[in-house]
């Protein structure tokens, strides 16, 4: 999609004031201003934001995304308590052509801390623009540096820079993480290419749009719209609610039975239960996840069913094998760097996944599994199905979480994921702490050697 200009606004409702802002601030602007605007996090990856990306896209240089992953103060705005990120775009001059940024680079300042006060601010863009951010590398030439954001002995942040054409028409996924390397690894996955920490290749993974295996069932709102709670067991089975005390294995059976509406709820349509409940499922994916309290990403019904806040994912091929094997990737290390990098930002570990996220969110491509790989993955499920796994943050630790880790490894052929694993549960956004109040100066020296034994040789 290309922006007409005077034909179209590009813009959303949808994505809330600061989108139509920035389209009329557009009209406004001459060439070779700068836009610098503190946003909805969501304006990196939210696909209510697309339009506003667009215009990003082709009317700017975007130079600067900075984001706070201060698990203490995710937000830049005083009043606001979701997640925001500051950006920074030049306006091209009538005469620049959008090819003619192709080298140009955009930088991803991922803070660690979020200045309060106003002297540390200023150390802290001095110190910005003092530093060179680290380039996020390719796969044919793995890149491993880190810049790291200091003032005097106290790290900040860390910077990444991330080529404008390779943002072009793409999500921005370089402010997904605290740590670059994390942001590194999901960028190479997302290209199909596993690049751990400190390894010198690239491992080959398959890769598909999630659109491609299945297609999503009906949203809470339809639900509500077609039934109400049965008050007995009836045909129509559901998986309600997402407790993390409860939601502990990926096998679960159904927790509620609806009945179909014979009139609609007050100042709503009523939507027939014979267009909705063909479209549920057995496999059920997470409409909305606190990271720092769930367990589960994506879970296994005894029997097909709805949900309120789950998307039932029907599957094209109906060999359960199928289910089964996107389970156990949905619920892995590398699932859950793809599912991170991809997510709308909340309010720190509150995030969301709705249909525009899921739908193009590059999973395992079964199809191209061949038939021993499927039986020793399905095989594999069958084992772990119902073990309890630990919270998220607690990934690095999980028995369980490192038995499908091993599995997935073992079958695609892939070095162990326990750096990938590590990093993941040291994340503000998985664990909803502060790195910077991470733990005493010789508790994280502990903790740095302990990683660095996890790395590939």
């Amino acid at each position: 999609m290309r922006p007409v200009r005077g034909q179209e606004i590009l813009a959303t409702a949808t994505a809330g004031l600061g989108s139509v802002f920035t389209a009329i601030v557009d009209k406004h602007l001459k060439p070779g201003g700068r836009l610098a605007l503190v946003l909805s996090a969501a304006v990196t990856t939210g696909g209510a934001w697309d339009k506003t990306r667009i215009l990003i896209d082709h009317s700017y240089d975007l130079e600067f995304v900075v984001t706070s992953h201060d698990a203490t103060r995710w937000q830049f705005s005083e009043s606001a308590n979701y997640s925001d990120v500051l950006l920074v775009a030049r306006k091209r001059l009538p005469t620049e052509r959008r090819d003619g940024s192709k080298d140009k680079t955009c930088t991803f300042i991922n803070l660690w801390r979020n200045p309060t006060a106003t002297a540390d601010a200023l150390a802290l863009g001095e110190s910005i623009e003092a530093s060179s951010p680290a380039p996020i590398g390719s796969a044919a030439h793995p890149f491993h540096g880190t810049t790291n954001l200091m003032i005097g002995t106290d790290k900040w942040g860390e910077l990444v820079s991330i080529p404008l054409q390779e943002l072009w028409g793409n999500l921005w996924p370089g402010s997904a993480f605290a740590h670059t390397e994390l942001v590194r690894a999901n960028w190479l996955l997302r290209q199909g290419k596993l690049v751990l920490p400190g390894a010198r290749t690239a491992h080959d993974v398959q890769l598909c749009p999630l659109e491609k295996l299945g297609e999503l069932g009906p949203d809470g709102r339809d639900i509500h719209d077609g039934f109400t709670h049965g008050t007995s067991r009836t045909s129509y089975a559901a998986f309600w609610n997402h407790d993390a005390d409860t939601v502990v294995t990926m096998a679960q059976h159904p927790n509620e039975f609806l009945s179909p509406r014979s009139r609609p709820a007050a100042g709503r349509p009523r939507r027939p239960a014979s267009l909705l409940w063909p479209r549920a499922s057995h496999l059920m994916v997470a409409v909305r996840l606190r990271f720092n309290t769930h367990r589960l990403v994506a879970v296994r019904l005894s029997q097909e069913g709805l949900s309120n806040v789950w998307y039932p994912l029907k599957l094209i091929d109906s060999d359960e094998s199928h289910e089964r094997v996107l389970l156990l990737w949905l619920n892995s290390s590398l699932g859950l760097l793809l599912l991170a990098g991809h997510r709308v930002p909340t309010q720190g570990a509150w995030v969301q996944f709705k249909k525009p996220t899921w739908d193009p969110m590059p999973v395992l491509d079964i199809g191209k599994l061949s038939k021993r790989q499927l039986k020793q993955l399905s095989t594999g499920y069958d084992s772990v199905a119902n073990e309890k796994l630990e919270p998220l943050p607690r990934m690095d630790t999980d028995p369980i979480r490192e038995e499908i880790d091993d599995l997935l490894s073992h079958v695609l052929g892939l070095p162990s994921l326990a750096p990938i694993r590590a990093l993941l549960a040291r994340e503000p956004v998985i664990n909803n702490e502060p790195l910077w109040k991470a733990g005493k100066p010789e508790e994280l020296a502990e903790a740095s050697e302990q990683f660095e034994l996890l790395l590939p040789s």
